[in-house]
C-alpha cells in the first residue's frame, strides 16, 4: 500500500485519507466502523475527513438496513482527478494510469458482493448518465423522456444525447408516451436510437442497463439513484428488459 502514498498524496489526500480509501477498496463497502479497523485510523478521525472523501468522488454513501455504509468508487476517477490539476497534470495522469492496474485489482477482488453506489441530487443523476458515456457501449432502458427532462433540464438532456451519439453509443429504449418521446423519435437517425413504445404505463424510475452495470434512476423529489456493479445482476435484469421489449412492435 505504500507505493500508492506519494501518488495520491500528488492529488491531495493525506495519509489517513489514503488509509481510508484503500481500505474502503479492499472492502468494497462498509460501515465507519469496519472501515477504521480495516485501517487503522480511529472511527472519530475518519468522521473528521469522509464527507472530503465523499466530495471527491471517492466513496459514496447508503442506507442499508438502517446502517450508513461507504462504498469506494472506481479508481479510474483518479485519472481524470490527475488531469483537472493544472500543474504537472501529464506526471500526475502518467502516475496514476502506472497505479491503475495495481488499485484496479484490490478493487474487483474476488468474493466481493455487487458494488453499489448512492448518488443524490441533479448532479447526481448526472453522474450516472455519465458514467453510461464512460463506458461507451449500448444501453438498454426503461425511460420516461418527460420526467428525465423535468429533472434534469433540457439543455442538458440534448447535450447529453449528442455526446452519446458522437461516441457511438446506442440506446434501446422501451419508453412513455409523451411530447419529449415524439420529439425523441423524430431525431431518431441523428442520436443513434432505437425506441418501442409502452402505452399506458408510468416509470417513475427510469432503468438503465448498460457493461455489467444497472441504474436506477429517480424522478420523484429529492432526486437519487442507484447504480449496481454485477454482471448477474445486470443479465437477468437485461434478460427482463428483452421479454418486453420483443413484446412490443416496432414504430
Amino acid at each position: 500500500m505504500d507505493t500508492f502514498f506519494p501518488i495520491l498524496e500528488n492529488l491531495g489526500l493525506n495519509e489517513k485519507e489514503i488509509k481510508v480509501y484503500i481500505a474502503c477498496l479492499e472492502l468494497g463497502s462498509g460501515t465507519i466502523q469496519k472501515i477504521s479497523t480495516k485501517s487503522g485510523v480511529k472511527r472519530t478521525s475518519i468522521y473528521n475527513f469522509i464527507d472530503e472523501l465523499k466530495g471527491r468522488g471517492l466513496v459514496s454513501e447508503m442506507k442499508q438496513d438502517g446502517h450508513t455504509i461507504f462504498v469506494a468508487q472506481d479508481p479510474s476517477i483518479l485519472r481524470q482527478r490527475a488531469l483537472d490539476k493544472e500543474a504537472e497534470a501529464k506526471d500526475y495522469a502518467r502516475k496514476i494510469e502506472q497505479a491503475l492496474p495495481a488499485l484496479m485489482s484490490i478493487f474487483n477482488l474476488p468474493g466481493h458482493k455487487p458494488k453499489v453506489y448512492y448518488f443524490q441530487g441533479v448532479d447526481g443523476l448526472k453522474q450516472v448518465y455519465e458514467d453510461t458515456i464512460s463506458e461507451g457501449v449500448a444501453i438498454y432502458a426503461f425511460s420516461d423522456y418527460e420526467r428525465m427532462s423535468q429533472a434534469i433540464g433540457s439543455n442538458y438532456l440534448m447535450d447529453y444525447s449528442y455526446r452519446r451519439a458522437t461516441h457511438n453509443i446506442i440506446i434501446h429504449s422501451i419508453a412513455t408516451v409523451g411530447p419529449w418521446t415524439e420529439r425523441t423519435l423524430s431525431q431518431i437517425k441523428n442520436q443513434r436510437m432505437e425506441i418501442r413504445l409502452l402505452k399506458n404505463a408510468q416509470i417513475d424510475t427510469e432503468i438503465n442497463i448498460y457493461a455489467n452495470k444497472v441504474a436506477f434512476i429517480s424522478f420523484r423529489r429529492p432526486y437519487s439513484a442507484v447504480l449496481i456493479d454485477d454482471r448477474a445482476i445486470s443479465q437477468t435484469l437485461k434478460s427482463v428488459w428483452k421479454t418486453v421489449w420483443d413484446g412490443l412492435g416496432t414504430r
